[in-house]
């Protein structure tokens, strides 16, 4: 039966980073469920409508479709996880095959507000990372991966980023059973990867 591990923190943080550090680490007992690969399907909205959108509240994910592939990981099936386009909003006819392992990494903004997220979870790692890095990152990653520019990012920060920040993610700080600091580049350093593979090792 596979544990799932929960990763949490800011956009920006490093929350995907660390777990590919993980599971690059431990690939044959780690594996990565993304809690971004469930944002709802857009298809048939107009652009206007798709950016008018608010990607940062809890229901701007799949929330259902999560929950089922999460329960059946965790019962030791194999998924099929669906594919986003961030570029386009919309989903892609392919798949993320997730096979089962002892550990699966669900890495994402919104990730600890499922409903009941303790009967989920088996354990809560956060990202802390400043504001100012996490705005840094997300400008550079959204110019380069998503054709975005760097003006529409700041204003999607300022209207919906940072404000669903501090209502919904900043709070699940304290819920948190582990706290990595990101200020630069944790993932890094081997000790820390290793710590966190011996905390999630003594897991009842």
């Amino acid at each position: 039966m596979s544990k799932l591990i929960a990763i949490g923190g800011g956009s920006g943080s490093g929350k995907s980073t660390l777990a590919r550090a993980l599971m690059a680490h431990y690939p044959d007992e780690i594996a990565i469920l993304s809690y971004d690969w469930y944002y709802k399907d857009r298809t048939g909205e107009s652009e206007e409508e798709k950016a008018r959108a608010n990607y940062d509240e809890p229901k701007a994910i799949d929330t259902a479709r999560f929950l089922l592939d999460a329960r059946a990981l965790k019962e030791g099936k194999a998924i099929e996880a669906p594919v986003y386009d961030f570029a386009t909003h919309e989903r892609k006819k392919t798949t993320h095959h997730v096979d089962p392992k002892p550990y699966i990494l669900v890495d994402g903004v919104l990730c600890y507000q499922v409903p009941s997220p303790r009967d989920i979870y088996d354990f809560y790692l956060f990202v802390d990372c400043p504001s100012d890095i996490r705005l840094a990152r997300r400008i550079l990653r959204d110019e380069e991966e998503r054709g975005r520019t760097s003006s529409s990012i700041v204003l999607q920060y300022l209207a919906t980023v940072r404000p669903m920040h501090e209502r919904y993610v900043e709070s699940t700080k304290k819920e948190a059973d582990y706290l990595v600091r990101s200020d630069l580049r944790p993932t890094d350093d081997v000790s820390l990867i290793e710590d966190i593979h011996d905390l999630l090792s003594k897991l009842p």
